[in-house]
């Protein structure tokens, strides 16, 4: 409960009605890019109280969605609201380097905000074992800050800035690293690596989040910083072969 009204209050309300818009956002844009894709098995890895991962069932209704997290607390506070608003999450504690699923059988693997929170051999570990759960034509799906080397020096040096006096020892390390080469480390082909920036989706009509998440990403002071114009970023990789 702390940390429900604490993220509502920090984020000064660009970030959706229940605090569930870059949920929206990763859901239809992964809807969209990807219209052959049926997914039967969601995965939100770090869900912490899973604002980002009801948006999913909501996107995809017949898919199974399960939202896992290393913290107890956390999960039950997860189900209680995620059952108080209607919507079936199985909720799983379990370690982002040693997912429950067997080899090919997820279908999308999300992340939100969370890989930054992770040291580099662990943030690899989690990319092997996306790669290894995904079926053939899945998708994995990270939602995060923008890499270092994208960014002009000042807005570079203001999200480096917030590493350093905003309690995030791993930021800094995480986006000086290649996001394309985490991918391909673990498996992913260079040619299914892709990157994207698009407004959110709970504040724009359908036909403007159509148009902007399927353009070239861009990059400027609003990507992924939060003020009114905030525009998510997202980084990932489609598993090589059919989706099943």
């Amino acid at each position: 409960m702390v940390y429900d009204n604490g993220l509502d209050v920090f984020s000064f309300g660009v970030m959706g009605e229940n605090l569930d818009d870059i949920g929206h956002s990763m859901a239809n844009f992964t809807r969209l890019r990807w219209p052959d894709l049926d997914p039967q098995l969601i995965v939100d890895v770090g869900c912490t109280i899973g604002h980002n991962t009801v948006p999913w069932k909501q996107a995809f209704p017949s898919a199974e969605v399960h939202g896992l997290d290393a913290a107890s607390p956390c999960l039950q506070y997860g189900h209680a609201r995620a059952e108080a608003m209607g919507v079936p999450i199985q909720f799983k504690q379990a370690l982002c380097d040693a997912l429950p699923y067997d080899d090919n059988s997820v279908d999308v693997v999300f992340s939100s905000m969370f890989l930054h929170e992770l040291p580099t051999p662990q943030i690899k570990a989690f990319f092997d074992e996306a790669h290894r759960v995904l079926k053939p034509g899945g998708v994995l799906i990270n939602m995060e800050l923008p890499p270092n080397d994208v960014l002009g020096a000042y807005d570079a040096f203001y999200l480096d800035w917030d590493c350093f006096y905003n309690n995030e020892p791993f930021y800094k390390d995480f986006r000086d690293l290649s996001y394309p080469k985490l991918c391909t480390d673990a498996g992913f082909l260079a040619a299914d690596f892709f990157q994207a920036t698009m407004p959110r989706y709970t504040y724009v009509s359908e036909a403007e989040f159509t148009e902007a998440s399927g353009a070239d990403a861009t990059f400027d002071a609003d990507t992924g910083r939060l003020s009114d114009t905030i525009t998510w970023y997202a980084f990932g990789a489609q598993k090589s072969g059919a989706a099943t």
